[in-house]
């Protein structure tokens, strides 16, 4: 408590004053000025990031941004006028040019201050002691997918490191995009993450235009525990039992054929997407609410084909509803054996895994960072989550901060212009 009592020693010491209406003044354009200085610091710090990371198109526009805060003629004026007044302030600080100040104004002003050092104190306490409520983890797709899978697999352990709920909360909707949001205009306090993907960090990026989140800068990440690869299944009265025959099939019946995803912008839409756009066939596209709504239309045969996570599609295909076709990974999938990658097909050169982990908003506390990030590579650490990540379809990865963070960028660069350059959109 050391930084209390120097703080308290500053209050005995306070020499209560009237101000000077230079002083006054003074005050006031510091406090108009605030936000833009604040925002001035903030576009200096991503820029050094932005140079740091290589990103020479980002580094611009953010110079370009502070080129215009800086040259806003009302924020000129105003630091001028701060400028002339400084010389006056620092005059006036002398105690035998200051009037006596009225007991109002002194009470005021130890109001005031004693406000700015408890609020000072309960900040410190509350990055000190966390967690000390329950945690939240966003999952931007309905229940019971690949996902929603790896986001309960880590709570229960992290939970228990934390000594704190760790509660999963689904909020999809705009294929991944309105779950995602939701952690990128929250508070950056560490207490609520995002169940971060690929589909939702890399491919969205993509796929639309306009995100309100920026993947690149607003989030940071926790860890990555898993990746996922895609099992490209069908109805089981479909007529057909191998990619090849299904390609040649829609490349002589255009856009007869159907394929159902989880929502636009998912990792089953892309996956998909980008495969017969590969091929040069048109299938078209039913996007539904999650995998479960996908299923209950893929089973009976109201859809045709659904490349589904690899861990969900498991128990659909061992259970005989649905017949496998082709998996999206470089290599067979144990619990998949007989089923052929897509490259084995040999319809086309392709192969695509996703990565799932935990991302906070950027901001966070660095102390509650710290504490995420160490509990985190414990708990991917741990066999038993390793396991039960096997026995979903899973594979068990443990993938630190500073290499998420280089994954991410590498897969923007890579994903997003491939997405945009085969003309798949969701606008």
């Amino acid at each position: 408590m050391r930084w209390l009592l120097v703080l308290l020693g500053m209050l005995a010491a306070v020499r209560v004053s009237a101000l000077s209406p230079a002083a006054q003044e003074f005050m006031a354009i510091t406090k108009e000025l605030e936000p833009v200085q604040c925002e001035k610091r903030r576009l200096r710090r991503q820029i050094a990031m932005a140079q740091a990371e290589r990103r020479d198109a980002d580094a611009r526009a953010l110079r370009k941004k502070f080129e215009v805060l800086d040259k806003d003629p009302k924020t000129a004026k105003l630091e001028k006028r701060l400028a002339e007044l400084e010389p006056q302030v620092s005059r006036s600080r002398d105690p035998d040019d200051l009037t006596e100040i009225s007991k109002q104004q002194r009470n005021a002003f130890y109001r005031r201050l004693i406000g700015v050092l408890l609020l000072a104190f309960s900040t410190f306490a509350a990055a000190q002691g966390y967690p000390n409520r329950p945690l939240r983890v966003i999952v931007p797709q309905p229940p019971g997918g690949g996902f929603d899978m790896v986001a309960r697999t880590l709570a229960e352990p992290l939970a228990t490191l934390l000594g704190q709920p760790v509660l999963v909360e689904n909020r999809p909707g705009g294929g991944t995009v309105v779950g995602t949001d939701v952690v990128a205009k929250g508070d950056a306090d560490g207490y609520t993450i995002l169940l971060g993907a690929s589909a939702n960090l890399v491919l969205s990026a993509g796929l639309y235009s306009k995100l309100p989140y920026n993947p690149r800068s607003d989030f940071a990440p926790v860890g990555i525990a898993a990746t996922f690869s895609y099992t490209l299944v069908a109805r089981n009265d479909l007529p057909f039992s191998s990619l090849k025959e299904i390609v040649e099939h829609a490349r002589a019946n255009p856009g007869k054929l159907t394929y159902a995803s989880g929502g636009n912008g998912s990792g089953q839409h892309i996956c998909a997407a980008l495969l017969w756009h590969g091929a040069g066939v048109s299938i078209t596209h039913v996007p539904y609410k999650g995998a479960q709504a996908a299923y209950q239309d893929l089973i009976p045969g109201r859809v045709d084909l659904f490349f589904d996570a690899s861990s969900t599609a498991r128990g659909h295909v061992e259970a005989g509803r649905v017949k496998p076709i082709a998996v999206s990974s470089p290599a067979r999938l144990p619990y998949h054996a007989a089923v052929p990658t897509v490259r084995e097909t040999s319809v086309l050169d392709f192969e695509m895994e996703t990565w799932v982990g935990y991302f906070v908003r950027s901001g966070t506390p660095q102390a509650a960072l710290t504490r995420l990030r160490a509990d985190f590579e414990r708990v991917a650490a741990m066999p038993e989550v390793q396991g039960m990540l096997e026995k979903r379809g899973a594979r068990p990865v443990r993938i630190a901060a500073p290499e998420a963070e280089l994954l991410l960028a590498r897969d923007l660069d890579r994903w997003a212009q491939l997405i945009r350059a085969a003309g798949i959109n969701a606008d």
